[in-house]
């Protein structure tokens, strides 16, 4: 009789581990299923605010499409030079699906210079010294020179800008 007492007491511990070891679990998966979907909201924000500083130049404000200076398309090169040394980028040969990597290009006139972020800081003043302004109508050079931006791509692997392109009006 002894002995199937403590067996009974055996077994109610045993089960009664059990049962808190199901618990732990059940709260640890919980837990998990929370911080892996804190951490995908964080990097879906992530994701939108950097696509947000290439998107504020694409698209259109009352039927008109967004007009930008050379300065503008000088800054978005800019963040993606730096935006391709943090993600150690720099020796890329330009965009594709499968990194992260941001190329900017622009037309002017008759001219494509292709991957702008991969230019020199002589370069950029020469493209702002030859195209912040335009001749007005008595010849001189007063009026601002716009552009637009002409296409936008995302990466369907990461969802961020991978390419951007700009035109002279």
């Amino acid at each position: 009789m002894e002995n199937a007492s403590k067996a009974l007491l055996m077994a109610a511990a045993i089960l009664l581990g059990i049962m808190i070891i199901s618990v732990g679990v059940a709260i640890f998966n919980t837990l998990s299923g929370f911080s892996q979907s804190t951490i995908a909201r964080m990097q879906e924000k992530q994701v939108a605010e950097f696509n947000s500083n290439f998107t504020k130049y694409y698209g259109q404000i009352d039927g008109k499409a967004i007009q930008l200076t050379i300065h503008d398309i000088i800054t978005v090169a800019n963040f993606a030079k730096q935006s391709n040394i943090e993600n150690e980028l720099q020796e890329e040969t330009g965009y594709n699906e499968y990194t992260n990597y941001v190329q900017v290009d622009v037309k002017i006139g008759g001219t494509t210079i292709t991957k702008l972020e991969k230019q020199d800081v002589s370069t950029y003043q020469t493209l702002i010294q030859n195209n912040s302004l335009v001749a007005d109508e008595n010849g001189k050079l007063t009026q601002t020179k716009y552009f637009i931006c002409t296409n936008l791509l995302y990466s369907e692997q990461t969802g961020r800008v991978m390419y951007i392109s700009f035109s002279d009006n």
